[in-house]
């Protein structure tokens, strides 16, 4: 969902991996039609790689629009 992707790019923006984690996991449980978006961004957020993040989010919010 649009609200997710923009409260997700903004927990990339400043780098909260743990609240991207958090956030992610919420999301999981909330649906699981979202397990592979929730997967890749998992394990971006587990191997830190914030600025795949930023871009794959941030892909995401314009696929949404």
């Amino acid at each position: 969902p649009q609200a997710e992707l923009a409260v997700l790019f903004e927990l990339a923006m400043m780098g909260d991996i743990v609240g991207i984690k958090e956030r992610v996991k919420q999301i999981e449980t909330s649906d699981p039609k979202f397990e592979p978006f929730v997967a890749r961004i998992a394990y971006l957020a587990k191997e830190l790689k914030v600025n795949e993040l930023e871009k794959f989010i941030r892909q995401c919010l314009e696929n949404e629009k």
